[in-house]
């Protein structure tokens, strides 16, 4: 489902910058999240948008990032791993490092290695995503407090930082079906954006 509204001819509100990363970043990765939640389980599917925010936090706006890996997992994907200079936080200080990243053939099949990962080894983090009785704090203490071999990311700041990021995604798609509700061309589906609007609230 396309949840970005015609934003020029609607005359809406610009997003803010970048504009074009942003609504291509949403269109895609964000759709792709939601159809997950949609096809895996009854609960809201806007808590695929707890995603969107890790991810962002991972890779930014870029669709296209290393190793078809957007979150940056390490280990192993159907093509290996490769390794990468990086960095990890001990003790409140950066250290440099080189680690192997997994490797994958495709988005999609690294947005599934992702997963499968939260299933494996984050399991708090994924029921999070799946349970309307959950939030966003529940979904960052899984990933960050309750791994099974430790925390998804190094950094101390990390759940502070992702939770910022998904009060902006939750405004962003809230000022476009707000938007589509002022555009002729989505006068047939008024009710189901008004739902939408509802379940985001």
């Amino acid at each position: 489902m396309d949840l970005l509204p015609e934003i020029n001819s609607c005359k809406c509100k610009s997003l803010d910058p970048p504009v074009k990363k942003r609504e291509d970043f949403y269109n895609s990765f964000g759709t792709k999240t939601i159809d997950y939640i949609t096809k895996k389980s009854n609960a809201n599917k806007f808590k695929g948008l707890y995603m969107v925010a890790q991810r962002r936090q991972e890779n930014g706006f870029d669709k296209e990032v290393p190793n078809n890996n957007p979150m940056n997992i390490k280990g192993k994907g159907d093509l290996g791993s490769k390794a990468y200079n990086t960095h990890e936080e001990v003790n409140g200080k950066k250290i440099p490092i080189k680690d192997g990243f997994a490797n994958f053939s495709s988005v999609e099949k690294g947005f599934m290695g992702y997963v499968d990962l939260l299933k494996t080894n984050y399991k708090e983090a994924y029921v999070a995503i799946m349970d309307d009785s959950k939030t966003i704090d529940d979904f960052l203490i899984g990933l960050q407090d309750k791994g099974k071999l430790g925390s998804f990311a190094t950094a101390s700041n990390y759940k502070i930082s992702v939770k910022n990021i998904f009060k902006g995604v939750v405004r962003d798609y809230q000022k476009w079906l707000e938007c589509k509700l002022k555009c002729q061309s989505y006068s047939s589906k008024i009710e189901e954006i008004k739902k939408d609007i509802e379940l985001l609230n």
